[in-house]
């Protein structure tokens, strides 16, 4: 026996349609009806309607659920807001278009990451909500769960290359990092009219403990093997490794310069000849950094002049005599040649990464990973910096002002209390 049409609601004014629909397509039950109740919602007759999901297969509690809809509906109306019920993937895809328009304003960098965290982390849980539904109790939650959770042991990258890493939590500032683009996308919607409110996201609470950072025994035996044998030991192979040993060579200079002056791996890969010159000061000569100039972002400390230790200068001079871009223009850490200018700059395009020539030359000596097994990343060079300058004694002050940061984060994160007595100059690590 065929199965009844349900009896479709319709008030007087014409502005609610309660009505079922039946499943379609290739669905299992196609050509029967979904006990779900829909709804057609109108400000005013003859609008436009706006769909609306009842949630309930109950026929009178749908019909409340519709008028008290089209009563929220008329409210936000009065008040100039938009009424059509968008979910929160819509509004992050249209916060994505956003940060894409932004140019100078937003980096590639950030973008992968809010790109990221909407398609790794948010997504999965709201994407199908309307926005104004995502609560700060539901925030809550999913930010427990990601902490909770250890990160997958293996990540797929263009449906080829494989990723391995031990099951590892995300630190606090992951998370933090992943709240801040939450924020974002509750913001863009707030001023575009489609919020009234953002919900309240608590910032997750970050440990006061150092980072770690190569001790100066670790340094020393490291350096050692990164000028004598890391890039040699390629000569072996039967084939030709000019490239990778020009990779190589790359990563030995650039780890040295940020081991040497604490800079942002970001800053250090971003430098152009014209950064740096030779200054002079009360008979003093020292290398002058120009760090985050000119197209270059600086995010957080704005562009600065980093006073750095001659050793700099020379090793930075034994690069420019074996490169082959070396205009006043020209990246210092640029590719090996234009195989990776996607964009067709009339210049070769800075290294964006040194992470997997750093943990293949940590690893070859036994040091990738610490005492309590965390697996160390370039960042390392940086806090390696902070920590050996201040065991030379150099002024927390002075280091804070070299790495730019606040004097109370290099203190609580990179090197802790004590005191120094190099006020002023560049120290030689």
């Amino acid at each position: 026996m065929p199965e009844r049409k349900p009896k479709v609601f319709t008030n007087e004014a014409g502005t609610i349609r309660v009505f079922r629909e039946k499943y379609r397509g290739q669905h299992p039950k196609a050509g029967e009806y979904n006990p779900v109740w829909k709804a057609t919602l109108r400000i005013r007759k003859g609008d436009k309607g706006v769909p609306f999901n009842t949630k309930s297969k109950h026929r009178e509690y749908a019909i409340r659920a519709a008028q008290s809809r089209l009563d929220q509906m008329i409210a936000m109306d009065a008040m100039g807001l938009p009424v059509t019920p968008l979910t929160f993937g819509e509004v992050a895809r249209r916060y994505l278009k956003f940060l894409e328009h932004r140019d100078a304003q937003c980096s590639e960098e950030k973008y992968a990451h809010h790109e990221r965290t909407i398609r790794n982390h948010l997504n999965p849980v709201f994407e199908k909500d309307e926005i104004g539904r995502i609560t700060s109790g539901r925030i809550t939650k999913l930010f427990f769960d990601i902490e909770t959770t250890p990160m997958k042991a293996t990540e797929v990258y263009g449906g080829a290359r494989k990723i391995t890493r031990k099951r590892e939590f995300y630190s606090a500032s992951a998370i933090n990092k992943m709240k801040q683009v939450l924020r974002a996308i509750l913001r863009f919607a707030r001023d575009q009219n489609i919020l009234n409110n953002v919900p309240e996201i608590s910032s997750t609470k970050i440990e006061t403990k150092l980072k770690k950072g190569l001790t100066r025994e670790q340094w020393e035996e490291l350096h050692e093997y990164l000028i004598t044998n890391f890039v040699n030991e390629l000569d072996i192979k039967p084939t030709n490794q000019s490239r990778a040993k020009y990779y190589r060579q790359a990563f030995v200079d650039y780890f040295r310069l940020v081991v040497w002056t604490g800079l942002r791996t970001s800053e250090a890969l971003r430098l152009q000849w014209r950064d740096i010159s030779i200054e002079k000061e009360d008979g003093f000569e020292y290398c002058l950094i120009n760090v985050a100039a000119r197209e270059k972002l600086a995010r957080k400390t704005g562009q600065r002049m980093f006073r750095a230790d001659m050793q700099v200068w020379e090793m930075l001079q034994k690069r420019k005599m074996k490169a082959t871009q070396k205009t006043a223009t020209d990246y210092i850490f640029c590719h090996f040649d234009r195989r990776f200018n996607y964009n067709n700059e009339p210049y070769v395009l800075p290294i964006k990464s040194m992470r997997g020539t750093f943990t293949k030359a940590l690893d070859n000596l036994g040091m990738l990973y610490t005492e309590e097994d965390i697996k160390l990343t370039p960042y390392q060079g940086r806090h390696s910096h902070a920590l050996l300058a201040r065991e030379l004694g150099k002024p927390l002050d002075d280091i804070a002002e070299d790495i730019g940061n606040l004097t109370q984060t290099t203190e609580r994160f990179y090197v802790g209390r004590g005191q120094g007595t190099r006020k002023g100059k560049p120290i030689r690590i």
